[in-house]
């Protein structure tokens, strides 16, 4: 795990090549190394995990100069590769996986990325051709940005590393502002500044130096691979299956140099983790936090799964103080804004592994989106399903009640039945239009018009589900392809990386994600149960009884914790001195949310609270980002 970032068709000083690698040094401590020459300069900070001698340090050069490669990740199969590699003639000096990515793309081309179990962001330059070719891992675990214009290609790990260079104009991008306030996060290849990008998760870009071309090529896509091909076998032989290959994807990601540790939250995916590694491997550390308030307090189920399988188990208990002195930190690691507050808890769970000497750690992410976790998966398709066959004319009806209840009254229990009136009208109103309009309505997502008023835009994302699969399956694809890559991933990614350690997704091997979204719905989801297939593989592990409970997210009682901290820093953020600094948002709207929420507080509702929190981190981060050095 590393950071890289490189800038081709300008000539660079040294000071801004310091000021470059300075701005990634959280994601590499152990060593740095650049390569320069004329107008290329590739950057890379290194973790060390595979190979820690000083020979596996980066850039890292074929044997005739050609070719020189900054890599971020891990290729888990390199040694089969390698292997297959020498039986060809190939000689190694490393045995490092950098050097096994490199030698497999001077013998096969763009190509051997397709054989590559990982997760990764590679950039590669071609000396005599003058070609870079970049390409960033098939789920987007490891993050990758770019900036193309006119002669001059800029990419890194992190947006701060471009915007180091002093090229990229730091104007918003107002879809991507649009996007954020909608979500708390910026989905797709949206990016908070203008004419910056995300590569795409599955892709490959190739910028030609002498042309001053760039062209983008997918390599891999999930949705080309959902063919239904494991609807023809039963429950019990896809559960042979999952298991085969969710041994292998564990295995895998057991491959290291150093320390490997695990997040056990307790619930099904990290616990399923945790059993198959210490079945295989044994004398597993690993790490739960909880808090001290009982409603957010999973930690009593992660301490009797530990038990049960016999782990070396970290628990630790946070308290408001804990996660007061790291607030800041938050708003530090991420050089975008980000709203998803479990963030804090991600952080504070990294530097307890850490501290307790693991460099790496593996975490459960993705198997809600795989399996159907989600409550949603079912109350949603649910409600579709309901609302849809509901005359359209009874929209209106429940609109026109809704207006005349909040106007005739001030009783907060009238004006929260005058609210959920409104959202009946959304939802019978987009319901009729297919899932496309329905889901983001019923994620809350803000309506078109409010977002017109604060910003000046829409937000335009793609919403469409997949063809010739039920509404359920279409929102566990739309989740995979945003929610997960653009919260979940970021979160892990920065928070892992702030501590400088290493974080892994078994349960995001392309081959198991393959799997997963070609099995049968109802192995899935069925009379209300969710993660069907995954509880029945658990059951050879751990008694069930364990998991018949509701599932309780990662989380932390924010504005409990905060109280008076928080509403001292929403009256600094909201106030007239503040927001003159913000140019791009309309700050009467922002004021009339702030007042709305000071009102609803009184009267002990939280409405508008999310919106509030997201613009509060928005504000935060232009304080941080746009108004000081990167």
């Amino acid at each position: 795990m590393c950071g890289i970032a490189g800038i081709i068709g300008k000539q660079v000083s040294q000071d801004s090549i310091k000021k470059c690698s300075q701005s990634l040094a959280h994601r590499g401590p152990d060593a740095t190394g650049v390569y320069l020459h004329e107008n290329v300069c590739l950057i890379h900070r290194r973790l060390s995990i595979i190979d820690l001698s000083e020979t596996a340090n980066q850039p890292m050069y074929s044997a005739d100069g050609r070719w020189v490669i900054v890599f971020n990740g891990e290729i888990y199969n390199y040694e089969t590769i390698r292997n297959k590699l020498i039986s060809e003639g190939i000689d190694f000096r490393t045995h490092s996986d950098t050097e096994v990515v490199l030698k497999a793309f001077i013998r096969y081309g763009p190509k051997c990325v397709d054989e590559f179990i990982g997760m990764f962001a590679i950039a590669i330059f071609d000396t005599l051709e003058k070609k870079l070719f970049v390409f960033r891992d098939r789920v987007g675990v490891k993050p990758l940005y770019f900036f193309q214009e006119n002669d001059v290609f800029i990419f890194g790990s992190e947006l701060r590393s471009l915007l180091s260079w002093n090229v990229v104009d730091q104007k918003i991008n107002m879809e991507g502002l649009a996007a954020y306030l909608s979500l708390g996060y910026l989905p797709g290849q949206h990016c908070i500044i203008d004419r910056v990008k995300k590569v795409k998760p599955g892709h490959m870009l190739i910028w030609d130096e002498k042309k001053k071309q760039l062209d983008e090529t997918c390599y891999w896509s999930l949705n080309t691979n959902i063919t239904g091909r494991q609807h023809k076998y039963s429950l019990e032989e896809n559960l042979e299956q999952l298991e085969e290959v969710m041994i292998s994807s564990v295995k895998y990601r057991m491959v290291a140099d150093v320390p490997v540790g695990v997040f056990l939250s307790g619930g099904v995916d990290s616990s399923l983790v945790t059993a198959l590694l210490q079945k295989h491997f044994g004398n597993i550390k690993t790490f739960t936090i909880g808090f001290d308030d009982p409603v957010y307090n999973e930690s009593g189920y992660a301490n009797k799964v530990a038990a049960h399988l016999g782990t070396q188990h970290h628990c630790k208990i946070l308290t408001a103080k804990d996660a007061k002195q790291v607030l800041h930190e938050y708003f530090e690691m991420y050089d975008e804004p980000f709203a998803d507050s479990s963030g804090i808890p991600t952080n504070l769970v990294s530097k307890f592994a850490k501290s307790e000497g693991c460099k790496v750690v593996l975490s459960a992410d993705g198997g809600d989106e795989l399996f159907g976790g989600y409550s949603r998966y079912i109350d949603a398709a649910n409600a579709f399903q309901k609302f849809s066959k509901v005359p359209r004319s009874a929209s209106s009806i429940y609109r026109l009640a809704y207006n005349t209840v909040l106007q005739g009254t001030r009783h907060a229990s009238w004006k929260n039945i005058g609210n959920k009136l409104g959202k009946l009208s959304d939802w019978v109103g987009s319901a009729q239009e297919g899932f496309e309009q329905f889901y983001p309505r019923y994620l809350s997502v803000p309506n078109q018009t409010f977002l017109q008023k604060l910003t000046g835009r829409n937000f335009n994302t793609d919403w469409k589900g997949g063809s010739k699969i039920s509404f359920a399956e279409s929102m566990m694809l739309w989740d995979f392809k945003h929610y997960l890559p653009d919260d979940l991933l970021v979160k892990v990614d920065r928070a892992t990386m702030y501590n400088n350690i290493e974080g892994r997704e078994p349960l995001l091997d392309h081959r198991l994600i393959e799997f997963a979204f070609n099995l049968p719905l109802n192995q899935k989801i069925g009379n209300g149960t969710n993660k069907v297939i995954l509880r029945a593989l658990l059951d050879k592990y751990i008694p069930r009884s364990y998991f018949e409970r509701p599932k309780m997210g990662f989380s932390i009682p924010l504005f409990k914790w905060f109280g008076n901290d928080l509403e001292n820093e929403f009256a600094w953020a909201f106030s007239h001195t503040t927001l003159k600094e913000i140019t791009y948002i309309e700050t009467d709207e922002v004021h009339k949310q702030y007042k709305l929420y000071l009102i609803l507080k009184k009267q002990g509702r939280q409405d508008n609270l999310l919106m509030i929190w997201h613009l509060y981190c928005l504000i935060k981060w232009h304080y941080r980002y746009m108004l000081t050095s990167v």
